[in-house]
């Protein structure tokens, strides 16, 4: 009985501690399986694996259930399913499997158990066994999207299944078959869904599809292309990288590993391919290589993962063995990086994913995590020198400890996955030497806060010192004798003492004096080698000498300098080095310099190349050494600075190449053969021999990539069919100059299409009156010009016109008939060449004869008296006809001639101006004076240190202290986001806020602003969207930006001015000066009225000068202060003496700028006269011509009778008044013999008269009458000589090539904030033109002078020139209207142009590239540079606070309200911060 009872008691306690032990399992969320103590779990038929970030529970497929596991990886519960199909939706868990006949279940993800699962309405078919699924939306409700293979069809299917009936009874469900296809990957970006996979039996590469799920039709607009990494071959797997940016968009890309590289492509770009409708392989954006020893073959799983806030993305690839590696890439990763995890699985890799901060790995029947930023308690070795890493740590060395990114800061952070950082670059030194070397570790961020020490074992140590821009270390001398290794760390220490390393590695000490012949070879780094000349082992920097020199007077180099870049091959002729081989043959220049890459396949010469000089250097020595000889030549090398690379002009061309670019730069006449290219072909030109040092022509290279390939260019006007145009190619060119290789972006087009002669067999006859010929084509002016063509008549050329459309090229034939090239043919060939490209397009026929014209009369008579009478009137009206025919053709072709002329004539001025801002720059104001022009339009050059935003306060309320302190409290308070949005949303809401102080507003905040630009960018992006979320409320949305009216508008254009001014001045600021100079140099060259401004040279109506004569051109010899400086000058006899010396100044001074040269009022002109007397000139004297109506003309050269070839003097007014000699008086135009003092000449007053140049009042009236009937020829000529640099100007506004990151965010955020308010595409649209193109770029097109320093005296007649641009520029951004004869001027100058321009407006804005996501990266680094020049802006930033406080002070109560109403300002108080200003201000 006891030993009964003693057994129930023990049943009983069992059963006790077994039900504890269930409860507190159940508690511990621990059933069915024990927790490990390494994040894993084990199960039968694992597959797949879904993460809840919410909750922080894993869902995994196995076998037989779902389990649910928590972040320990302990099994929680789980669910009985065979399952197929496992993804999240929501807040909910959607899985699919055969065990419920392939039925879709839904299960809560907050209360995952198999009592709360509940059915969809998908049922999978029974033939469908998915293997990748996903969730979509369409306009009804969400559908789900699989994929699956079917491998008894060898094919593959995607399926759309509706996850709700009710709701979606319109949608269909479908499926699409891809034959002969896996797939291998599937994602949704927007509306579309993209689908990758592979062909069976195909591993070149994988397609990529896509489709929209918006569509009823679902694969009717299905289209496909194929993924190639470069001709790589073996494709293997693919991952799609997203990631979600700060500014709230998401970057989406794919990445796909081949067997020896791994490829990336952008979702732009893929988009960009699949619109475009090419069947081209999509090529990467970019390529990594693969080592072979990776064994990429058996690759099980792989997925990438980008880290954005420090710019690495992350690959992880899971092999059949169960290892994974791990590796990553930034913007310059140029290599494989790859390391072995430290997390080995028993099986194949199924699946990886990167979740929680670590990657999830399952095989068959193990799940394992590993935690990626697990950085605690490490020390600098454990986090730095691990080999594995890991991804998401990095020592941080401001705090001394391992941490993640956002626990430290970006220049204090050293990721741990980057190799071990160095602290020099060379690893091994000599012996015998103390030496200084430089620390290649970036320090730049860190010097501003500690210094830095080298420190050698632990005893020696030496203080980082300043070499120029980078810090230096001395590296001691530690013995002289065998090879010695040395630790050095860099350590860093901070302002308050506190320590840390930041570098380490091992060096190496090296003697080679010390090592014999076997052993000389085998030091660090191979710095020694053996010199059979005199048995030694010597440092690799020297050349084997022989103990004796041999001097060569014979010896020769025909070419004797070159860049310090290296790289010029030298012809060396004399040297005596008969049986040498190339390698035992030097050549040195100087002590230090080598020539290599020796030759001396050709007899009696040896050709090498010049290494790097490393500096410049004149007149070297050259050594030939061979044979145990050192011969010393009689010529000398000199190394000259690199040449440079100013631009090149045009930057497009056709894709046949040939056509001549002209390369603008420096140096270029230290260069033996210049060669071009494209960037990647093996394929290089040689440049043409004409060439200066500061330009050069080259031929444009034939592109060959199959997009720019063009149909025949051959085509009959009646055969040709309208097709799609390719994208234009943008190759980068490499122009190779010796050792200098520069690359430049450069656009390639279409071939033009050229059609042949409509006439029967392609035979055109010649009229004897009329010798034009029009040729007819597509796309003829696209990317060259008149000046490209060449036609030919037979043997003779064909005088091509300047006039060249899109359509017609037009040339004179030679009067008399040439030869024919070939016998046979019916005529002399017409045949039209433009660069590589040449076309055949007919034959002429020569001056066959009309019908007699009696013929008509004979056969009139015959008929009748009447019936002769009409024959005659008719005959009579058709020659008339044909007469002003001729007329009107001679007349265009005397334009089209005279426009020529001028137009070469400009283009050689031009060209000089060009070679003189390469060596000079152009004339960029400041940040600050272009800044404060454009916020405070009023506000010029001249005024602006007057202005108040500059100047001290006069009169303020309150005392000089509290008055202080209240701007400092202010000027805490704009540095809240909160208080500035709501302080101009209260402004803007203001009635009887006038415009100027708007604008006043804007302008003083912009300047408080400027030297915290990311802080600007963030106001910026928070008011933007309030004001158009505002608009649309009030149905203003179409009015945003076109008035400017709230400074919320003001505020944002200023911020694209300040942010635009990089930009500028690298790319599209110099096209708009070298607009400026063109009209400037075109208006000069004729005559100007220096009263009116009229000009003869113009493109405005009302302000062209008409005149009756043809001013003479003088060329002028200019002295300067009595001869200490000489130039020349061309200036016309009607110039006045004021315009004379503006343009000897412009001559003298072209080095300075205009606001460093000395005005027109500072100096005197002197004229040496031909009897070496001399004479002032002045605009008016007792000689000055007085008119019938009391007008006094203003004198002019021709008036004192200057000729052509004179010289004149210009002088300063100090040396003009102490200069006593005798100058030459005339007294009236004709009389030149009275000589009178110059005190007598300054004694004589003049009365006060109006004046005129060359039009007086009276006829001006008559000029405007005339003029559009007579003179609107002068206008078009002008325009013809400005029409290339207006189209520049454009081209570089509406260049898709590389748009401005700030113009990009702009329009970013413009798009975002429209969607969002649902606004349609023409009002987005209209925000964009409004804000770019009208507010940023009209403004600067009327006003270049806020961009830079010009000529005030230019300004006067090149304004109306600019007035006539800018509004051609406006309409082109407007449809298109109906003109007549009444029409503007310009409107009708410009028609043709603005036709052009619409087009290019249409593409600009039409491409999804202007509205690129700017990652914050992109954004900080291209405005990092502005705060630095902005600080250096001198305003009186009290001033400026003060002005702000007045505004705030006329609306304080609107303010303080809307801070209380706003719950971010309410919470921070600073309604109350506010109030504190403005008391202690009044209670002082």
């Amino acid at each position: 009985m006891p030993y009964r009872f003693e057994i129930k008691t023990m049943a009983a306690m069992i059963m006790l501690v077994y039900l504890v032990v269930f409860v507190i399992g159940k508690q511990n969320g621990v059933l069915g399986h024990t927790c490990s103590n390494d994040n894993s779990f084990n199960a039968s038929g694992l597959s797949k694996i879904v993460f809840d970030s919410t909750n922080n529970k894993y869902y995994l497929a196995g076998s037989n259930y779902i389990y649910q596991l928590n972040d320990s990886f302990c099994e929680e519960d789980k669910i009985m399913n065979k399952n197929q199909i496992l993804v999240k939706y929501d807040d909910s868990l959607i899985f699919c499997g055969t065990g419920d006949g392939g039925n879709c279940n839904r299960v809560p993800l907050g209360n995952f158990s198999s009592d709360a699962v509940s059915n969809t309405t998908v049922k999978l078919p029974s033939s469908l066994s998915p293997t990748m699924a996903l969730f979509g939306k369409v306009s009804c409700g969400p559908v789900l999207i699989v994929a699956a293979p079917n491998d008894l069809m060898n094919d593959s299917q995607i399926c759309v299944f509706k996850l709700d009936n009710d709701q979606c009874q319109s949608y269909n469900n479908s499926c699409y078959n891809l034959e002969n296809y896996i797939p291998k990957a599937i994602f949704i970006q927007n509306d579309s869904v993209y689908f990758i996979s592979q062909k069976i039996n195909d591993t070149a590469g994988a397609n990529i599809s896509r489709f929209s799920i918006q569509s009823m039709d679902l694969f009717n607009n299905f289209n496909e292309n194929v993924i190639k990494c470069d001709n790589k071959t073996s494709f293997i797997a693919v991952a799609i990288t997203r990631a979600s940016i700060n500014n709230g968009s998401e970057y989406v890309g794919v990445s796909a590993l081949f067997e020896d590289a791994l490829c990336t492509y952008e979702i732009e770009a893929i988009n960009k391919h699949l619109d475009s409708g090419t069947k081209q392989d999509l090529v990467p954006e970019s390529l990594l290589p693969l080592p072979p020893y990776l064994g990429i073959s058996s690759t099980a799983a792989f997925t990438s993962f980008p880290v954005v806030e420090t710019g690495y993305t992350l690959y992880y690839i899971g092999f059949a063995n169960g290892t994974i590696s791990r590796s990553f890439t930034t913007t310059n990763t140029t290599e494989y990086n790859g390391v072995q995890l430290h997390l080995k699985l028993n099986s194949s890799i199924l699946e990886i994913k990167f979740v929680n901060n670590g990657i999830v790995a399952v095989t068959g029947d193990w799940v394992k995590f590993l935690s990626e930023d697990n950085c605690t308690n490490k020390s600098w070795e454990d986090c730095l020198k691990n080999e594995a890493g890991l991804a998401l740590c990095g020592w941080c060395i401001k705090y001394n400890r391992c941490a993640v990114y956002s626990e430290c800061e970006r220049p204090y952070w050293l990721p741990s996955i980057e190799k071990y950082p160095r602290v020099f670059s060379k690893t091994s030194f000599k012996m015998g030497e103390n030496t200084t070397e430089l620390i290649i570790f970036n320090t730049t961020c860190l010097e501003e806060n500690g210094t830095f020490t080298c420190v050698y074992g632990k005893n020696k140590s030496f203080p980082a010192v300043k070499e120029n821009v980078l810090l230096a270390c001395t590296v001691p001398d530690l013995g002289d004798t065998g090879i010695i290794n040395q630790s050095v760390v860099l350590e860093w220490v901070q302002s308050d003492g506190n320590k840390s390393n930041v570098a380490e590695q091992t060096i190496y000490y090296y003697n080679c004096s010390t090592r014999n012949e076997t052993s000389c070879g085998n030091v660090i780094e191979a710095n020694c080698t053996w010199c059979p000349c005199n048995n030694s082992c010597f440092d690799v920097d020297k050349i084997c000498m022989p103990p004796s020199e041999v001097p060569m007077s014979s010896a020769n180099i025909p070419f004797n300098k070159g860049p310090v870049a290296g790289g010029t091959k030298l012809n060396i002729t004399g040297a005596d080095c008969d049986n040498a081989t190339n390698d035992e043959i030097t050549v040195k220049i100087g002590d230090k310099f080598k020539c290599t890459d020796i030759d001396t396949s050709y007899m009696d010469i040896i050709l090498c190349k010049t290494t790097e000089g490393e500096e410049l250097a004149d007149n070297l020595t050259v050594k030939v050494t061979c044979n145990c000889k050192t011969f010393n030549l009689n010529s000398t090398f000199s190394y000259v600075p690199n040449p440079e690379l100013g631009y090149i002009q045009p930057n497009k061309t056709i894709a046949s190449g040939g056509v001549n670019i002209t390369v603008v730069g420096n140096g270029f006449d230290s260069i033996q053969q210049p060669q071009i290219g494209i960037v990647g072909s093996p394929k290089f030109l040689d440049c043409f021999e004409n060439r200066n040092g500061s330009f050069m022509i080259c031929p444009a290279p034939q592109n060959l990539s199959p997009q720019t390939k063009s149909p025949p260019p051959i085509q009959t006007v009646a055969s040709k069919e309208r097709r799609k145009r390719e994208v234009d190619q943008t190759h980068p060119l490499v122009i190779k100059m010796d050792g200098v290789q520069m690359q430049v972006n450069f656009t390639y087009v279409e071939d033009p299409l050229i059609y042949e002669f409509e006439e029967a067999n392609n035979i055109r006859i010649l009229s004897e009156r009329n010798r034009i010929i029009v040729i007819k084509g597509s796309r003829l002016n696209e990317a060259v010009g008149a000046d490209d063509y060449t036609v030919s008549v037979g043997t003779a050329d064909c005088l091509v016109f300047v006039r060249l459309s899109s359509t017609e090229l037009k040339c004179q034939a030679p009067e008399q008939e040439p030869d024919k090239h070939n016998e046979t043919s019916p005529g002399p060939e017409v045949q039209v060449t433009v660069g590589n490209l040449v076309v055949v397009v007919g034959y002429l026929r020569y001056f066959e004869p009309g019908p007699d014209p009696t013929l008509y009369i004979i056969i009139g008579i015959l008929v009748a008296v009447v019936i002769v009478a009409v024959i005659v009137f008719k005959y009579v009206s058709k020659r008339n006809k044909t007469k002003f025919r001729e007329r009107i053709e001679k007349t265009e072709m005397e334009v089209i001639e005279q426009c020529r002329e001028v137009f070469a004539d400009l283009q050689t001025d031009m060209t000089d101006i060009t070679a003189e801002l390469v060596e000079l720059g152009i004339p960029f104001n400041n940040l600050f004076t272009y800044v404060f022009q454009f916020v405070f339009p009023q506000c010029s050059a001249e005024n602006i240190k007057s202005h108040t935003a500059l100047t001290d306060l006069q009169n303020h309320e309150g005392t000089e202290q509290d008055m202080a302190a209240s701007m400092i409290k202010l000027d805490q308070l704009i540095s809240n986001k909160f208080f500035l949005a709501s302080l101009i949303r209260t402004l803007d809401s203001q009635r009887k806020f006038k415009f100027q102080d708007r604008s006043d507003v804007a302008g003083y905040l912009t300047l408080l602003l400027i030297n915290r630009m990311d802080y600007f960018t963030e106001i910026v992006e928070m008011l933007l969207p309030k004001l158009i979320r505002e608009s649309v409320v009030t149905k203003q949305q179409h009015n945003l930006f076109k008035r400017c009216e709230t400074v919320t508008e003001k505020l944002v254009v200023n911020w694209l001015a300040v942010c635009m001014y990089n930009p500028l001045k690298k790319r599209s600021g110099s096209v708009l000066f070298m607009l400026y100079k063109a009209i400037e140099i075109l208006s000069q060259k004729c005559a100007i009225d220096a009263v009116t401004h009229q000009a003869c040279a113009t493109l405005c109506q009302h302000n062209l000068l008409v005149i009756d004569f043809e001013p003479e051109v003088l060329n002028l010899t200019v002295f300067i202060n009595n001869g200490k400086f000489e130039t020349t000058c061309r200036v016309l006899d009607c110039d006045t003496i004021t315009q004379v010396k503006n343009k000897c100044l412009n001559a003298t001074y072209k080095a300075e700028t205009t606001s460093d040269r000395p005005g027109v009022e500072e100096i005197d002109l002197e004229w040496c006269q031909p009897d070496s007397s001399r004479k002032l000139l002045h605009d008016q004297d007792a000689s000055s011509t007085i008119a019938s109506n009391g007008y006094r003309k203003l004198n002019t050269m021709k008036h004192y009778g200057v000729e052509n070839g004179s010289t004149v003097c210009l002088l300063s007014k100090e040396i003009a008044d102490a200069d006593n000699e005798v100058y030459a008086n005339i007294d009236s135009f004709n009389d030149s013999k009275k000589l009178v003092s110059m005190e007598d000449t300054e004694s004589i007053e003049l009365l006060e008269l109006p004046t005129f140049h060359l039009v007086r009042s009276g006829d001006k009236q008559k000029t405007k009458r005339a003029l559009p009937e007579l003179n609107f020829n002068r206008l078009l000529q002008t325009k013809v000589s400005l029409k290339k640099y207006i189209d520049d100007v454009i081209e570089h506004i509406l260049s898709l090539d590389d748009i401005p990151i700030p113009v990009r965010h702009l329009f970013s955020i413009l798009e975002s904030a429209g969607l969002q308010e649902h606004q349609d595409i023409t009002t987005i649209e209209s925000w964009k033109i409004q804000s770019f193109a009208m507010r940023f770029w009209a403004k600067l097109l009327l006003q270049p002078e806020l961009l830079f320093d010009l000529n005030k005296e230019s300004e006067k007649y090149v304004q109306p020139n600019l007035n006539v641009i800018q509004l051609a520029y406006m309409d082109s951004f407007s449809p298109s209207k109906k003109l007549d004869k009444n029409s503007p001027s310009y409107k009708l100058m410009f028609l043709k142009d603005c036709i052009e321009y619409r087009d290019t407006v249409r593409s600009f804005f039409k491409s999804k590239t202007i509205c690129a996501n700017v990652s914050s990266q992109e954004l900080s680094a291209e405005l990092s540079s502005l705060p630095t020049v902005a600080a250096s802006i001198p305003i009186n930033r009290q001033s400026v606070l003060y002005q702000i406080y007045s505004v705030i002070d006329s609306y304080i109560g609107q303010i303080i309200t809307d801070l209380d109403e706003m719950n971010e300002a309410s919470r921070l108080q600073l309604s109350t911060k506010l109030d504190n200003v403005f008391e202690t201000m009044r209670n002082s």
